[in-house]
């Protein structure tokens, strides 16, 4: 979807002739090596390139995360913005321009002060040719800063490029939009908000269909059960931590 197809368009970015950078960037370090970076290993490698030193169409280098273009020493840099407000200050391309700069999973960041700090920096070396790109799903909370933020960018002249499942319908299978248009009768919510990426009010359960009324149990009910009959008598307690997103009432 949108990771690979904005990936296939850095690489005429990487072997064009004129100089400058492509930043790919995340909000945490830990994440860029399992992810971005072999994301665009593997795009690069899927048409037909060569990577790892010199030699090859393409260097591979893991400290720093760099992709290097042999032919034409244009770089693709993974780097990180979250955690300290300065942090990207001190990113500079090696060639003093940036053709391009991308924010995977733009939700991710802590608020948009990061992702403005990224921006502020990546001006400098920007000119009107230059892109900024930011790739996210939109989370199920409408309250969430990024569902705030980037509509607000929209606003302001971003270009807006939106995908749903429907986009894709051509390479389902039968049984996979029978699935997806089950969803869409008995659970509408869970169908906007996986299949229609819209973000949802009141939302950030667990359970889809969650209903107080008839899910939750008090204590003192089951005490009182317990003292009523002496075949249920429950033998361990087992506590559910949700480590979902911060700020969510789950």
């Amino acid at each position: 979807g949108k990771t690979r197809n904005d990936e296939l368009a850095n690489v005429p970015l990487l072997l064009s002739k004129e100089p400058g950078d492509i930043w790919y960037c995340r909000s945490e370090q830990v994440t860029i090596r399992m992810s971005i970076f072999q994301s665009m290993q593997a795009t690069l490698s899927s048409l037909g390139f060569t990577l790892g030193t010199e030699k090859d169409d393409f260097k591979i280098s893991k400290s720093p995360f760099e992709i290097t273009c042999n032919a034409t020493g244009n770089k693709i840099q993974f780097l990180a913005i979250n955690k300290d407000i300065n942090r990207t200050k001190g990113y500079e391309p090696p060639s003093g321009k940036l053709k391009k700069v991308i924010l995977e999973e733009a939700n991710e960041p802590d608020g948009e002060i990061y992702v403005e700090a990224l921006k502020s920096t990546a001006l400098r070396f920007m000119d009107e040719n230059s892109k900024l790109v930011f790739r996210y799903n939109p989370p199920p909370s409408k309250k969430h800063w990024s569902n705030i933020y980037y509509p607000k960018l929209i606003r302001n002249g971003a270009t807006h490029i939106k995908a749903t499942w429907k986009d894709i319908a051509g390479l389902l299978e039968p049984s996979q939009i029978a699935e997806i248009l089950q969803f869409k009768q008995t659970d509408y919510r869970h169908y906007a908000y996986w299949y229609l990426g819209e973000p949802l009010d009141g939302s950030g359960r667990v359970i889809w269909a969650f209903d107080s009324s008839r899910h939750l149990i008090e204590l003192s009910d089951i005490q009182k059960r317990i003292r009523r009959d002496i075949f249920y008598q429950p033998v361990a307690m087992f506590y559910g931590v949700d480590s979902g997103l911060k700020r969510d009432a789950t």
